[in-house]
Order: C-alpha cells, then sequence, then structure tokens
C-alpha cells in the first residue's frame, strides 16, 4: 500500500491510497480458488475444471470481492500509519478498478476525534424547580378548557331544532330496505358548518316525535348499487345549557365522577411541569458543560448540522419572511448553534460510552411505535424505512441516548428543590429555553 496526503485542513484529512498488483494478486487467487474448488462443467470433475474456465467464469466476481477486501483492510491500516481516530466512518471514493493486472487507486476522507477536554461538574449548581399544584390550580384548569364545551338540555315538549341546539334520537338505515343495527338515544348537534349536511338540514324545525326519513346516495356492495335511507326517531329538542363543571359533566367526557376527571387532570399537569421542570435542568447543564467545551469540531459535522437547523427554520417562515431573508444572514445567524450542537452531542456520546449507557431495542422499538401513532404512519412502512437508512436509524437512537446521558448526570449531581406555581414555572421555561436558540428542547442544544 501506498499513502499519500491529498489534504490535510484542522480536523479534516484525506489521503490517496494506491493498492499495487503484487497486493492484488495473492487476494485474488485465493479468491478464485474458493470457486474453483464448488466448480464443475461437463468433461471435468467438481475442483477439477482448468484455471482459465473457473477464471473466465468467476473472474470478475473474484476480483470484486478482493477489491472489496483489499480496500477494507488498506483504509484500516492507513488510519492506523497515520494514528487516527476517525470521528465516523470514513469516506471511500474509487478512482481506479480495473481488473487483478491493474493497481488500485482510491480516495479515503476522514474527519479525526477530537481531543475532548474533561469535564467537572462539581461545580454545577441549580435548582430543580417542584411545581406546586392546588386543587383551585386544577379546577381552574378543567373550567378555561371546558368552558365552551356543548351541554344540553331538554327543551320545551314543542320546541322546534335550529341551528346551535341538538336532538336526541333514535337512528337506523336500512340497505334495501333491510335495517341495519340501531342506535339509540344519539345526541346529534345542528352546528353552523353543517348545515348543508342531509341528516342535520332535515332535523332543523323537527320536533320530540318527529320521524324523518332520509335518502342517501346508493352504495356498492359486490357490484351492485343497493339503496340507503335513513330513519330518525326524534326523541326530544335539546337545547344549550350553561356547563355546569360536575358528576354529569365529567360523564359526558367518559369519567366516573367529578375527582376521577380531577384526578387525571392533576396527573396530566403534573407530568407536564415535570418535563418542564427536567427541560429547564437540561438546558442550564449543557450550558455549564459548553463553557468547558472550547475545542475544535469537524467543519463537515458543523456544516451537515447547519444544513438539518436551515432546513427547520426555513420551513417555518411564512413566504413573505422568505423573501426578506437571505440564505447568507441565516447561515451567519445559525452558524454558532450549530458548532455548540456538535461540541455538546460529541461531549454526551464520549461521556455515555465511557457511563455505559445504550439504547436497547425496547426502546427504539417503543419510540418507533410513538413516532407511527403521532405522524400516524404506518409502523411497518416506518420500521421497513429505518431498516433501509441508516441516517433514519440514527434521527431516532440519537436524540435517546442523548436524554439518557442526561439523565445518568443530573442523578450524579446533588440538586436542592425549590416550589414554584405553574405560572413562574412556566415562565422561567420561556426564557431559559428561548434565551438564544431557535427550537425549545430538542437535541443538545
Amino acid at each position: 500500500m501506498k499513502l499519500s496526503t491529498i489534504k490535510s485542513e484542522g480536523l479534516s484529512k484525506e489521503f490517496k491510497v494506491v493498492i499495487p498488483v503484487s497486493d492484488i494478486q495473492p487476494v485474488f487467487e485465493s479468491k478464485l480458488a474458493a470457486y474453483a474448488k464448488n466448480f464443475s462443467m461437463p468433461g471435468f470433475r467438481k475442483g477439477k475444471v482448468p484455471a482459465q474456465h473457473v477464471k473466465a467464469r468467476y473472474g470478475y466476481r473474484a476480483f470484486q470481492e478482493a477489491a472489496e477486501s483489499l480496500i477494507d483492510k488498506t483504509q484500516r491500516q492507513a488510519l492506523d500509519q497515520e494514528k487516527i481516530k476517525a470521528l465516523a466512518a470514513p469516506k471511500i471514493s474509487v478512482s481506479k478498478l480495473e481488473n487483478e493486472t491493474t493497481e488500485i487507486e482510491y480516495t479515503l476522507s476522514v474527519d479525526v476525534m477530537p481531543e475532548l477536554p474533561k469535564l467537572d461538574l462539581k461545580n454545577f449548581k441549580s435548582e430543580k424547580l417542584v411545581p406546586d399544584v392546588s386543587d383551585k390550580d386544577v379546577q381552574a384548569l378543567i373550567e378555561d378548557q371546558f368552558k365552551d364545551f356543548p351541554m344540553y338540555k331538554d327543551a320545551d315538549a314543542k320546541a322546534q331544532a335550529a341551528i346551535g341546539n341538538a336532538v336526541r334520537a333514535d337512528v337506523v338505515f336500512n340497505i334495501e330496505g333491510k335495517p341495519q343495527k340501531p342506535t339509540k338515544g344519539a345526541r346529534i348537534e345542528l352546528i353552523e358548518a353543517q348545515k348543508d349536511d342531509k341528516i342535520v338540514s332535515a332535523l332543523i324545525g323537527a320536533v320530540a316525535g318527529d320521524e324523518k326519513k332520509i335518502a342517501f346516495d346508493p352504495i356498492e356492495e359486490k357490484g351492485k348499487k343497493k339503496n340507503v335511507e335513513c330513519i330518525i326517531t326524534v326523541l326530544a329538542v335539546l337545547e344549550k345549557t350553561t356547563v355546569k363543571f360536575d358528576d354529569d359533566f365529567s360523564k359526558e367526557l367518559g369519567f366516573e365522577n367529578f375527582s376521577a376527571l380531577k384526578e387525571h387532570t392533576l396527573k396530566s399537569m403534573l407530568g407536564s411541569a415535570e418535563a418542564k421542570s427536567r427541560a429547564c435542568l437540561k438546558r442550564e447543564l449543557l450550558d455549564h458543560i459548553d463553557l468547558q467545551a472550547s475545542f475544535e469540531v469537524p467543519f463537515s459535522m458543523v456544516e451537515a448540522e447547519l444544513e438539518s437547523i436551515l432546513r427547520q427554520v426555513k420551513s417555518e417562515l411564512t413566504e413573505t419572511e422568505k423573501k426578506e431573508t437571505s440564505d447568507e444572514a441565516l447561515r451567519k445567524e445559525y452558524m454558532e448553534i450549530a458548532n455548540r450542537r456538535v461540541r455538546l452531542g460529541l461531549l454526551l456520546s464520549d461521556i455515555g460510552n465511557s457511563k455505559n449507557v445504550t439504547v436497547s431495542n425496547q426502546e427504539l422499538s417503543q419510540e418507533v411505535y410513538r413516532i407511527s401513532a403521532q405522524t400516524g404512519t404506518d409502523a411497518k412502512k416506518l420500521v421497513d424505512y429505518i431498516k433501509q437508512n441508516p441516517a433514519a436509524l440514527n434521527s431516532i437512537q440519537a436524540p435517546l441516548f442523548e436524554e439518557k446521558v442526561v439523565d445518568v448526570l443530573l442523578s450524579e449531581i446533588n440538586l436542592t428543590e425549590k416550589k414554584v406555581s405553574l405560572k413562574d414555572l412556566d415562565k422561567f421555561y420561556d426564557d431559559v429555553l428561548s434565551s438564544d436558540m431557535p427550537e425549545k428542547e430538542k437535541s443538545a442544544s
């Protein structure tokens, strides 16, 4: 192997590697011999076919396998020879690959792992904000969330249904005159936006006791069109009433009683508050680490991270903002953020490895299914896509790994607790996480 340096800029290195014919021949012959052992053809016993026939049949394949093996071996030798600890898998660009009688040439591009500083977290001091949630807070949130919730009461027996009202009715569909399973006591709301709907329009002006027959467009089953009719028997006209936050209201939401609704709401509030409190701690921890993390990082990694940030930022700009904002201005604004993300990412990765932090297959699967449910993507299709795209797998695995490293670090720090109101926690959360970053929480930021 002949190795020569093409470029050396900071942590980015590029080499030219030449594999001479003298190194290629023995590997090629070994690969070819392996094929010869099991090769047979008319007139020759298995393993006794003349070399020229074996070469004619398997020569190209044997050479490709030999070249792949030699490139893999020599790129590792090159890194060892130059005492390089690669930050990621090197990029290989083959410039000459003909046959076993000609030398192989390729370019080896690699980002060198920077020398990471030793971190001292002994001086990191922060308070874990513990939300003080009162019964009054829970009640206030329920009332605010459901102040416009539609609650109804039975209107006068002679009252006519109108937009803004509702009816309680028995509903049954007939297909070709055959009744389907009926729905008893259904509540049908007469909403302005749906006034042209066949059922809503038919019920306008209805009173208790009315029966409405509504014809729908025929449906097709097994190549045959079948007539569809809906019969609605109005049991009562309902009029809106003031929302009362009691057991009846809670049952409308699917809870046994108001106490069960409050318990559910409290649990949700505490979960959200805990997530905000942890996000603040994480940000403060990363800021503390960042102050100790002044070291050179590969430009290619910063550039890739910057492009990722810019894609996100541009997707959130209005058309007017896009016209008024130049790419150069955006790059200048977010360059240091990209640099910070890369530095922190390398440090957290190093810390995680030193503390044997791993992401289990179960954790990865849970995250994939969470993303599937959140985005409405078919889980199987998402899994298949991830299997075929290592970058997609890393985009899911890396944040999980980072969160686990942060959890380990926070568990090793003696934190004092401070009780705060939800209002103060929200303000602190907004102040800390929006101070100078484009995103609110995600990744090493």
